[in-house]
């Protein structure tokens, strides 16, 4: 049997039409839609008399709203040409006022969209902290889980650029801020200096301006190596002002730490020190080393010495 395919083609565009008709049908009914749309919280307005004010609580940033029109509206509407906006009233530092949301606040900026709000789904009600704006430096601490590469040393504290940041925010909260700090970082097997921009992570809860936002972190590391440096000088501690002689006066070391660092220490760099107890002079006193970050005393020779005259 011989198809006629421009049959086909007939009922086809009748279908097209069918469907057609039946969107522009549906889309003519009206519908409603739950939105989320901004919410805008005006600044406090400046007043003569007093001091700088701002909003001190952290508010939602959207509003869920139910709103009607007509399907065709529904499916282009676009929830940004929205906005929710309360223009706090209050000009007292440390008040609070509740705010209740209403659809007659509601801006409508989408063109040509024929959509109207009927009701606040949440939140119904915001409220507002009223405080004086004023500038707090806080030091930053670098939030850090470091691991050294074997054979590798940290010369040095982590050192931040800058240590300090300006906060720029609600007076009572800021005073209660000691310090901020950095986003987490995680290192591992480090063999070489760091040197990385990082963010802050500010305090929840409270409205407020960072400058700067980052800060840069930076830690030098270097090889291991170790060095012998002879005629470092022994220091008397607690002597009482005595002119106290020791025998020897000067003893060799071997010192470990960056490479780069202990091959340029001079003997006067190495911090050695005995404690003067008369009554205990008898066996010798016993060298000590003062602490270092940059290197590490690992022997001393000799590690004993003597009162001279004795």
């Amino acid at each position: 049997m011989k198809r006629n395919f421009s049959d086909w083609g007939i009922k086809g565009g009748a279908c097209a039409l069918a469907v057609l008709l039946w969107f522009h049908a549906v889309t003519e009914h009206t519908y409603q839609k739950e939105i989320d749309i901004r919410l805008q919280v005006e600044g406090i307005p400046p007043d003569l008399s007093a001091e700088e004010l701002m909003v001190a609580n952290v508010l939602p940033s959207r509003v869920r709203v139910l709103v009607s029109g007509r399907g065709k509206d529904l499916l282009s509407l676009k929830e940004d040409g929205f906005f929710l906006r309360v223009q706090p009233r209050g000009n007292s530092p440390g008040s609070v006022y509740s705010y209740r949301l209403s659809p007659d606040q509601v801006e409508n900026l989408a063109v040509g969209a024929d959509v109207q709000v009927r009701k606040i789904v949440e939140p119904r009600e915001i409220e507002v902290e009223i405080d004086k704006r004023s500038e707090w430096m806080v030091d930053v601490e670098a939030v850090l889980d470091l691991e050294i590469a074997e054979a590798y040393k940290q010369i040095g504290r982590v050192r931040i650029d800058p240590p300090q940041v300006k906060f720029t925010g609600p007076s009572k909260r800021l005073q209660k801020i000691k310090s901020i700090h950095t986003d987490s970082l995680v290192l591992r097997d480090v063999h070489e200096d760091v040197d990385l921009q990082v963010g802050l992570r500010p305090p929840e809860g409270i409205r407020l301006e960072l400058s700067p936002d980052t800060v840069r972190v930076r830690i030098e590391v270097q090889e291991l190596a170790e060095f012998e440096i002879a005629e470092v000088p022994v220091q008397v501690h607690n002597g009482g002002g005595r002119n106290i002689q020791l025998e020897p006066a000067r003893v060799r070391v071997r010192v470990r730490g960056g490479a780069d660092i202990i091959g340029r220490l001079k003997p006067e760099q190495v911090y050695l020190y005995v404690e003067y107890r008369e009554e205990n002079t008898g066996g010798g006193l016993s060298v000590q080393a003062r602490p270092d970050s940059s290197f590490e005393v690992i022997a001393l020779g000799p590690s004993r010495v003597e009162v001279a005259g004795r």
